[in-house]
Order: C-alpha cells, then structure tokens, then sequence
C-alpha cells in the first residue's frame, strides 16, 4: 500500500497550513554556492546567511502595524469576499450553521472549531468561519486566529542571536590530543580491479565486442551464465548441436589425395 501525507491526519496542536516540501526545495536553492564548499566552510557560509536573513525579518516586522502578519492579513482579506455564497443558519450566538452549494458544516466560534477540520489543523479561520464571523459588524479578526500568526509571536522567534565569529586565520588551534579519524570501511566483496579507466583518447569509447552464447546461440552472454531455455525438439536438437561443430575443409583433404 503506498502511504501518502494527509492533512487530516496531522497534530491538531501544530498549527501551520503547508502540505507540501517547498521549505526543503527553497532551503537547498538557497544553499546552492555553499553546497560544494569543504564542511567548515559550508557551514560557516550557512551561518553568516542565517544571521542575515534573521536581521533582516526582524527589522521588517517592526513596520508591521496590524496585529497579524501581512500574509494572514491577506488570507483573511480573500476569504471574507466570498462569504455571499453561504448560507448561514445561526443557532445560538457563536454556533452557526453554514451550507454552500455542495457542502454543510457546523461551525463554533467560541471553541475555533469547523466540521471541516482546516480551523483547528491550521489556526486560520476556514471560509466557513469567515461568513460566519463576517455578519458582525464589528469584527476583531485577530481574536479569531491563533496566537501563533500574531506579529509579536513573530518577533519572539528571531528575538535570540547568532554568536559572531573572527576570520578563519584568528580561529584558535584545539590543544588537546582528540584525533577525528577517517570512518572504518571494510573491503568491497569481488575480485579487486588492476585495469586503469581508460580515457576517451585511448579508445574508451568504443563499442564492446558482444560474445554470442554456445548454448543458446544468443548474443550477450557467455555459456557458463546462460539462463535461456534450450527451444530444440525433437530431431532439430542434432541440428543444433551440428551447427557447433567445426567445420570440415574439402579443399585440405582432395590436396593431400
């Protein structure tokens, strides 16, 4: 059975929207110069690049005015222009039900909850929520959406600091007689190769002489490996084994007669 991610299935107390492997796609394209430099230096790359990334998010959240960052900013703003087409059936204050053309959920506002599990996997308030939420006048839509989206939360998380470090010629030499040595490898199983790699300047290329099989006079392999079945019935079998043998020359017999 192949195993596919479902979004159903994730931890309600993770809050986050993404299904998919961008994060590791845009990681590696940003570490693409760094990728083929020695181990050191790879990681001292990712560090600076890390410190400036971090300076940089935290100097534009402190242009953000709102209580939400600006892209839950814009998902509220899309969402709330499609509550039109639902109807909404309000059962008490904060219950309601919401039916479009092909669906029908429950949603409760109190509890952040939505029968179609987006409000309570991702934090952010489903379209159901929305039109919902959207019939008061005086909406407040940062009360409706977790405290994980909020601009201060944001700021909590690049609030630490990357430790600096001089250049790689003031980097201290360890005085202690720790040796990392190379990893343990053992001896790959066969027969040792002595042939050197040729180079295309010594006939590298040329195509390899195929070996025909003399036992089912294929051609690709040779006898002692041959797996084929033998397709020879009845008298045809002779013939086959005929076919292999040498072949008498007349022209050398009638001369010595």
């Amino acid at each position: 059975m192949t195993c596919k991610w479902s979004k159903a299935t994730f931890s309600k107390h993770i809050k986050n929207h993404n299904n998919t492997n961008n994060m590791s796609e845009s990681f590696n394209s940003w570490v693409a110069e760094a990728r083929n430099k020695p181990v050191v230096d790879l990681i001292d790359m990712i560090r600076g690049m890390m410190m400036e990334q971090r300076s940089q998010r935290k100097l534009n959240s402190y242009s953000w005015k709102g209580p939400l960052v600006p892209f839950v900013e814009d998902y509220i703003r899309e969402i709330t222009t499609r509550k039109d087409s639902f109807i909404i059936r309000q059962s008490t204050s904060t219950i309601a039900e919401v039916e479009s053309s092909f669906e029908r959920h429950e949603v409760d506002i109190d509890n952040h909850l939505c029968s179609c599990g987006f409000w309570e996997l991702s934090g952010l308030p489903c379209v159901h929520a929305a039109a919902f939420v959207g019939t008061n006048h005086h909406t407040i839509w940062h009360t409706y959406v977790n405290d994980s989206y909020h601009v201060n939360r944001y700021r909590m998380a690049y609030d630490g600091a990357i430790s600096t470090l001089p250049g790689k010629e003031q980097w201290s030499i360890p005085i202690d007689d720790s040796f990392v040595c190379p990893p343990i490898t053992i001896r790959p199983r066969g027969r040792p190769k002595k042939r050197r790699f040729k180079n295309f300047l010594e006939g590298a290329n040329k195509s390899k002489r195929s070996h025909k099989c003399g036992r089912c006079n294929s051609w690709g392999h040779h006898r002692s490996t041959c797996k084929e079945p033998i397709t020879y019935e009845g008298d045809d079998i002779q013939t086959g084994f005929a076919s292999k043998l040498p072949i008498r020359r007349s022209n050398y017999n009638s001369d010595l007669d």
